[in-house]
């Protein structure tokens, strides 16, 4: 049998598509920068192989024996036709068959974005693809917004617009069924969660969860800048979550969708179910909690 590669393999979605694929027995490559840094956090159990889309000469041993790829563009590279295109040019000449992308939602409609034109050179290369077209992951308020959650804000330049938060979870089931099952070829998945909240939703439930009020804050873009340059945030993560709230100011977030309930014959998790399995992650803070009845 053919073996599956999975880029971004430690990350948020990635790990958890590696979770699945070794549960099913399935043969893959973990592609990782550094492998000994991956076995430190991972465990020495996934099949790790070394592999830089900047690094031509890690493409071949991450590739042989290949014929599926899931495929994730690291947040610092901006200049896809430079540094993605030649991997994909590369997978498909070892004999890549099917390429599973983790896309962006609302993609489609903002041609400048570095996740559209990957779709679009996709696309035109005529390897079949698979879109996963994906809302905010519910996994940045447990990493990136994780500190001011536990100071008791969440600084997030969303309005009061409406976003269908998803768990990396369920988009990391899609991503494994799209990559082992037939009839996902050529499709486009908008992935969400199954209910629209505003931000100070979002902050309402993880005042509940951890017995202490969090609230939103509402920054212009320019404060939201500042704000995570003095925490001492990379430009390419301010940059990529950018991205992610203007497609929340302009709804393409913001309506539930049915394509993980209709690939998965299950409804997506609940931001309350995630924010109550995650509870240790955030920090509770004695002073000012709040009563149970409020």
């Amino acid at each position: 049998m053919k073996r599956i590669l999975v880029t971004g393999a430690t990350g948020n979605v990635g790990e958890y598509v590696l979770r699945h694929l070794k549960a099913r027995s399935y043969p893959f490559n973990a592609a990782v920068p550094d492998v000994e840094q991956a076995k430190a956090k991972m465990g020495p159990l996934f099949p790790f192989v070394e592999f830089d889309f900047e690094r031509p000469e890690t493409h071949a041993a991450a590739l042989q024996d290949v014929d599926r790829l899931f495929l994730v563009r690291p947040a610092h590279l901006n200049n896809p036709r430079k540094e993605i295109f030649p991997f994909l040019h590369a997978a498909q000449e070892a004999g890549v068959k099917q390429v599973v992308f983790l896309s962006l939602i609302g993609a489609q409609h903002n041609p400048l974005s570095p996740h559209r034109k990957i779709e679009q050179h996709l696309e035109k290369m005529g390897m079949p693809y698979t879109f996963l077209r994906a809302s905010f992951f519910m996994q940045n308020l447990t990493t990136f917004h994780k500190g001011e959650i536990e100071e008791g804000q969440l600084f997030i330049p969303a309005g009061q617009h409406h976003t269908a938060l998803i768990d990396a979870r369920d988009i990391a089931e899609v991503a494994t069924v799209s990559l082992i099952q037939p009839g996902h070829e050529y499709k486009a998945y908008d992935l969400t969660g199954p209910e629209a909240l505003d931000y100070q939703q979002v902050a309402d439930v993880l005042s509940s969860t951890l017995g202490r009020r969090i609230q939103h804050i509402d920054p212009s873009f320019p404060e939201w800048v500042r704000h995570w340059k003095g925490r001492g945030a990379s430009w390419e993560h301010i940059m990529t979550l950018t991205a992610i709230y203007t497609t929340a100011r302009l709804g393409f977030g913001s309506k539930p969708r049915e394509d993980l309930s209709n690939v998965l014959g299950r409804p997506a998790v609940s931001f309350e179910r995630f924010a109550a399995e995650h509870r240790s992650s955030w920090a509770i803070k004695r002073e000012g909690s709040l009563s149970a009845s409020t």
